[in-house]
């Protein structure tokens, strides 16, 4: 990954791994931006306006990515006066928003922040090329988009035009360097804004870490309640919503089931909601629905073009005492009629069943294909994806880089 290093009078950048140190780095660098070699420990780095305090881990363990732009500083010695009188600051604080406020670090480094005297624009041109050629891989992509969105945008709008490439990239470049400038002002508000920002960064990533570290279950993602049933003689997978206000079957499962001369189409209608507006082709009155060995009568209200054959809204759910248990993994009726929700394994093959004989008819944005195209995935993947989350460019781009990332490891490993 390469990635930018500048003091704000020199800038400079490397094609290195993930798995470097922060300390390897600066020794790498540190000729080059203070005409000097200069120990690892007598530097400071700063990434998004956030202290890197650990230099001795890698980069990848400190969230350094590739385009990401490093402020590198030289502390001078600090004062003995500052160690005596508060020895407190030596502890570890408790809050990342403390460490922050009460590291000695940051303070010098703060106010040690020049404007630059002169810019490299050779050395600027320089960086924006091998970043430029970082575009061509997806994988790269999928990294550089949420650190600096505005150069994907540009290389999606036109990939052949590296002036303007050049131009986003500095003018990127500029913003930080006036970033550091209102942060190293203590009487701007605008600086003093951009810290509080910073500090609230701080606290989410912290909170963060803490939820990987001890609720790790938190982030798998969790399937929705399915339980089998036979209708008519015909085996259905019902989704169990208990915050639906009705029942819901699709007017495919209808005719599956043999139930479509029992559609009242008096009671027609149109749904609005989250997912769109969807319209109800009638409602069946009385139908007798099979779980286990028992038989339960059950009304539905009928719509088409749904994906889902069967809703088990509240209705039906109240009607027949029905209890959720996720201890036991089992609905339990009011009779006594047990049956178990169906495993990550049925629910997936469920799914993959209807994805397959129902295909989606979702229209999706010429205009937001095409971008997601421009950014290197193939149509169909792209359409899929856009399918999937009904046209949301963002949610969709979060998808597809997420696969390419994993490909891309599969890949080195």
């Amino acid at each position: 990954m390469f990635v930018s290093l500048t003091n704000l009078v020199a800038e400079t950048g490397y094609d290195v791994p993930g798995d470097m140190t922060l300390n390897d780095l600066l020794a790498l660098c540190s000729a080059e931006l203070f005409g000097t070699e200069v120990p690892p420990s007598k530097m400071a780095t700063l990434k998004d306006g956030k202290l890197l305090a650990n230099p001795s881990q890698t980069l990848e363990a400190l969230g350094v990515q590739a385009g990401d732009v490093l402020l590198v500083r030289m502390l001078s010695a600090a004062p003995q006066t500052s160690q005596t009188s508060a020895p407190h600051q030596s502890q570890p604080s408790s809050s990342p928003s403390a460490s922050i406020a009460n590291n000695p670090r940051i303070t010098e480094l703060i106010k040690s922040i020049k404007v630059p005297p002169s810019k490299k624009p050779n050395l600027l041109r320089e960086n924006a090329r091998k970043i430029y050629q970082l575009m061509e891989n997806p994988a790269q992509r999928a990294h550089i988009y949420f650190k600096a969105k505005p150069l994907v945008d540009q290389y999606t709008k036109d990939p052949k035009d590296f002036e303007a490439f050049v131009r986003v990239y500095e003018h990127m470049i500029q913003q930080e360097i006036e970033k550091a400038r209102l942060m190293a002002d203590p009487a701007s508000v605008e600086g003093q804004r951009l810290i509080q920002e910073q500090i609230q960064l701080e606290n989410i990533n912290y909170s963060y870490a803490q939820a990987l570290e001890h609720t790790p279950e938190a982030y798998i993602p969790v399937h929705m309640l399915y339980i089998k049933m036979e209708i008519n003689g015909h085996p259905v997978k019902a989704f169990v919503d208990s915050g639906a206000q009705v029942s819901i079957m699709s007017e495919a499962c209808a005719q599956r089931c043999q139930l479509s001369h029992l559609i009242d189409k008096r009671f027609t209608g149109t749904a609005r909601g989250v997912g769109g507006t969807q319209k109800f082709v009638g409602k069946i009155h009385c139908c007798q629905v099979k779980v286990m060995d028992h038989y339960f009568p059950c009304n539905f209200d009928v719509m088409a073009d749904r994906e889902m054959d069967l809703l088990l809204g509240l209705n039906i759910l109240k009607r027949h005492q029905c209890n959720i248990n996720l201890k036991t993994n089992m609905l339990e009726m009011g009779d006594g009629t047990m049956t178990p929700f169906l495993s990550d394994s049925e629910i997936n093959s469920h799914l993959d069943d209807l994805a397959s004989s129902n295909p989606s008819d979702f229209a999706v944005d010429a205009d937001l294909l095409a971008q997601a195209m421009n950014l290197g995935f193939s149509e169909a993947e792209a359409k899929e994806a856009l399918q999937m989350t009904r046209n949301d460019l963002e949610a969709a781009l979060q998808q597809l880089f997420s696969k390419a990332d994993e490909r891309s490891h599969a890949m080195e490993h």
